[in-house]
């Protein structure tokens, strides 16, 4: 009977080993749960936030590109009444303008062209040298 009473005690013993280490996993997976929690709800909110930022960037350079066509428009009208209205002079300024930006953009790109061309030169040369 002795031997019967230890061994149950035994027994008893390791399901209450057992039961606490359960409990202690519980336990440790309940808070690795409530921080990833946390983190997904900080994501969240980051996300959010980024969203928010990027509809009004959207909205701000919606207005500004509205504003420049409409000024685009202005000069257009402007310079066909110029020449309507015999006003050659501004309207000679307007076309002399565009002219200088196109100028200027295609000087641009060549300048673009010309240090794309030089960098791969030189690239080419330093890799050849190692």
């Amino acid at each position: 009977m002795e031997r019967i009473t230890s061994e149950k005690e035994l027994w008893e013993n390791k399901y209450e080993q057992k039961r606490k280490a359960l409990k202690e996993y519980e336990q440790a997976y309940s808070r690795q749960n409530a921080e990833l929690e946390k983190k997904v709800a900080s994501l969240q909110q980051q996300v959010d936030r980024q969203e928010a930022e990027k509809r009004l960037r959207e909205e701000q350079f919606n207005e500004q590109i509205t504003l420049l066509q409409e000024q685009l428009q202005t000069l257009d009208s402007n310079a066909g009444a110029a020449f309507y209205f015999g006003s050659a002079a501004h309207a000679e300024d307007v076309m002399k303008l565009r002219g200088q930006a196109q100028d200027a953009e295609r000087e641009l790109s060549d300048l673009q062209c010309a240090y794309d061309r030089d960098k791969a030169l030189w690239e080419g040369k330093c890799q050849f040298l190692e």
